[in-house]
């Protein structure tokens, strides 16, 4: 192209550097072709939102937090804000495994998000008692989100009351790993797979672990794999995509203080020892076949309710 003139058109097609094909960026942020010269010509394009310009590659030298904690140059932000139990202190944490790991030493803490989170990996908690908020923020993952394990008792809500969405971008991938001992609660937000949202096996082996819902709304394959001592269900909402709700292989499944009992459909796991599982339903309700339509009195393997 030959765009001797300032305009950045070029003579021979009157196409423009920068519109019809790309600046060519030195190391002093100018363009090779034309006179372009990124930050001076034009603005920095910080829409990446990590403080570094998408067009030329310059760092935000400085930046210069606002009261959520987002930089008024360059629009990069936190991405988590842990408040303490008594709400008078707080830390900011560029990544969110940082966040995560510092929690598990602060006893009921909340991790705030602060930004959306887009990972490649998922985050480890093996112990520790706290809440994570979503706080309207999306954090969407390429494997599974949360592994929670060990001791850990974990709740998960949204402050916001929507919005707030932990999801899986692979459709092979769960939402949440939760084995041993460990304690989860969906308190609020919204979870979305094509797999498993909360698997509560490890290996194929039965866990230890608890799981109670008592808010949020689950879209899911499968929204709950339980495989370990207890799930209670007390609020939220179901969407499965073409399975079941709930596939039940081994522990309690409480559903008496659920509402909507009626709307909770589940497979017994055609493996699973029977005379061990312990159901609870709400009174005045009945257990109903779902291929015959028809009250049966106690549960069956390989069978769907």
């Amino acid at each position: 192209h030959d765009v001797s003139q300032p305009c950045g058109a070029c003579a021979l097609c009157s196409k423009v550097c920068g519109t019809d094909f790309d600046h060519i960026i030195g190391e002093n942020r100018k363009c090779s072709v034309c006179s372009f010269e990124c930050g001076v010509t034009a603005e920095h394009d910080w829409s990446g939102r990590d403080g570094v310009c998408k067009v030329c590659g310059y760092e935000c030298p400085e930046h210069s937090f606002d009261e959520n904690y987002v930089c008024t140059i360059c629009t990069y932000s936190y991405k988590a804000l842990i408040i303490s139990e008594d709400g008078t202190s707080s830390t900011v944490y560029e990544f969110i495994d940082e966040a995560l790991t510092a929690a598990q030493s602060l006893e009921n803490c909340t991790v705030k998000l602060l930004d959306n989170i887009s990972a490649t990996t998922y985050c480890t908690i093996d112990s520790g008692k706290f809440t994570i908020d979503l706080n309207g923020k999306t954090w969407e993952s390429s494997q599974w989100v949360l592994s929670v394990s060990g001791t850990a008792d974990i709740k998960i809500t949204d402050s916001t009351g929507e919005g707030g969405l932990m999801k899986t971008t692979v459709t092979t991938c769960d939402l949440i790993s939760l084995y041993d001992t460990a304690k989860l609660e969906i308190a609020g937000g919204n979870f979305e797979t094509s797999s498993v949202a909360v698997n509560m096996s490890y290996g194929g082996n039965a866990t230890s672990a608890e799981l109670l819902i008592s808010g949020g709304k689950i879209t899911a394959n499968t929204c709950v794999y339980a495989q370990g001592s207890k799930v209670t269900i007390t609020g939220g909402e179901f969407e499965t995509i073409d399975r079941y709700i709930i596939y039940y292989i081994t522990g309690t499944l409480d559903l008496s203080q659920y509402a909507d009992a009626d709307k909770i459909s589940f497979c017994v796991y055609p493996s699973a020892d029977v005379s061990a599982l312990n159901l609870i339903i709400p009174e005045g309700y009945v257990l109903i076949d779902n291929d015959t339509k028809e009250e049966v009195t106690q549960l069956e393997a390989d069978r769907e309710y």
